[in-house]
């Protein structure tokens, strides 16, 4: 399973990096879709990273603001999963579905 970690200021990039991931057979956690607003989130952020087999950072100025990003930043430190960055930097940002098929084929894994 792949964690995508990013600030909501970057929904529609996130939405097409998950996207993107599944298209490969991936299976993706990400808060829009696995987040229950009905349960405490720190417990299930917490073990959905511990899960995962690798956390994406979607690193952007927004995330690097956000106290969630950094929370999962933090707990992705201790569990020590396989770390991939996004740079979400307009003028560094790469195609998205290149960049999923970069991890996929240097990686030669379906998470």
């Amino acid at each position: 399973m792949i964690f995508i970690s990013y600030s909501s200021k970057d929904l529609i990039l996130a939405q097409s990096i998950v996207s993107e991931f599944e298209k490969f057979g991936n299976r993706v956690w990400v808060d829009f879709n696995d987040l229950s607003l009905s349960h405490p989130l720190t417990p299930q952020l917490a073990t959905a990273i511990q899960e995962a087999r690798t956390f994406c950072l979607i690193d952007s100025v927004n995330s690097r603001k956000s106290h969630w990003v950094q929370f999962e930043i933090y707990f992705q430190s201790i569990v020590q999963n396989k770390l991939v960055v996004y740079p979400g930097f307009a003028e560094l940002r790469p195609s998205v579905f290149e960049f999923v098929r970069s991890i996929n084929q240097r990686e030669k894994l379906l998470f």
